[in-house]
């Protein structure tokens, strides 16, 4: 048995409930209804971001395929310029996209951390008798900062990776379709390595996660 499986781990682990993912939801989602319009707006610009990132390999691809070989330099650096300009744009979009996303993961970790500050302040004396604060403020700092992570890095990163990815597929096959393809037949067995992996480091994930609320709780304690 590894060492961080011991008896007051598993104490911890039986104060843990497991909600289902729609329930979790039902609870999350009423915290976005107040920044839908900027959510939308960024997920516009996100859009934008991943467009501009799919149009440079096409001018490059322009530039090899037909400037280069032609001998046609103002076409070279028109799209040079072009390709410059993308990029710009691309940055300064994905930079304002960023920081709209992370205001909106701010201000609902902040409601969030209200809420349940008030809630705490609701219970009775018998419940902090047999949860001590220490325990408590661990708790609900690491999990409020992992949904913090979650609204800000996560979401932005997961949303972008789904449309890029899916952009790229659609390029790929406007561009050459057996090609494509091949490339996902090649791909899929690393896709489901990957997914084997995956299962893998969540439960790694999960060890993790219980050693540092435990440490937090110490901290928090006698600190």
């Amino acid at each position: 048995m590894s060492w961080w499986h011991d008896e007051t781990t598993e104490e911890d682990e039986q104060h843990v409930r497991n909600i289902p993912l729609r329930v979790m939801l039902k609870r999350i989602l009423p915290l976005f209804r107040p920044h839908r319009r900027t959510l939308a707006g960024a997920m516009l610009l996100l859009l934008v971001t991943v467009a501009a990132e799919l149009g440079g390999p096409l001018i490059i691809r322009h530039v090899l395929d037909t400037d280069i070989p032609g001998g046609d330099r103002s076409g070279v650096l028109l799209r040079g310029l072009l390709y410059a300009g993308l990029y710009a744009v691309g940055m300064w979009v994905a930079y304002i996209q960023v920081i709209m996303v992370s205001r909106v993961g701010l201000e609902i970790i902040t409601d969030l951390r209200e809420q349940t500050f008030r809630h705490l302040m609701g219970l009775s004396l018998a419940y902090f008798d047999q949860n001590p604060p220490g325990k408590l403020m661990a708790r609900v700092e690491a999990d409020v900062e992992r949904l913090r992570n979650l609204f800000s890095d996560f979401s932005i990163a997961l949303f972008r990776n789904i449309v890029l990815l899916a952009g790229t597929i659609g390029v790929m096959l406007a561009v050459d379709v057996k090609v494509t393809l091949s490339i996902i037949v090649l791909r899929s067995p690393i896709m489901l390595a990957t997914y084997f992996f995956l299962k893998y480091i969540r439960r790694a994930f999960h060890t993790v996660r219980k050693l540092y609320a435990r440490i937090s709780m110490v901290l928090a304690e006698y600190g």
